[in-house]
């Protein structure tokens, strides 16, 4: 993963393991300092490579991310 000042790129692994239900798309999510909420930074489909560039961050703030997979049921 890259990080700079303001940016970050993020990779996940993908589990393949699964081929009754497969991933329709990835959606990150990133929630910075005391923020309860998480907010929609990225979306990826599935045959995307699991990596996404994320700019704009807060200068000198703890940033989380998340990823959530989406298959047909949800």
């Amino acid at each position: 993963s890259l990080i700079s000042p303001n940016s970050a790129e993020i990779r996940w692994d993908v589990n393949e393991n699964q081929p009754n239900c497969p991933t329709n798309s990835y959606i990150v999510e990133q929630k910075s300092g005391d923020q309860t909420r998480w907010r929609q930074c990225g979306e990826l489909n599935q045959e995307s490579e699991p990596v996404l560039l994320i700019k704009d961050l807060p200068y000198d703030e703890l940033v989380m991310f998340r990823v959530i997979c989406e298959n047909e049921v949800g």
